[in-house]
């Protein structure tokens, strides 16, 4: 394995998690609905997203 393909595929993977955190981001700041645990919601993606899970 090259190391241009180590780093495509590294591209590629936060790529992805980028795209994934944007969407899950996005779906928590338009849900309206409850508020009241808006802030453990974001740690938890946050947390989660770290993790890479």
């Amino acid at each position: 394995m090259n190391i241009k393909n180590v780093v495509s595929q590294f591209k590629e993977g936060l790529y992805k998690s980028r795209i994934e955190l944007a969407n899950k981001l996005r779906f928590l700041f338009s849900d309206s609905k409850d508020k009241s645990d808006f802030l453990e919601k974001l740690e938890e993606l946050l947390i989660l997203s770290d993790l890479g899970t």
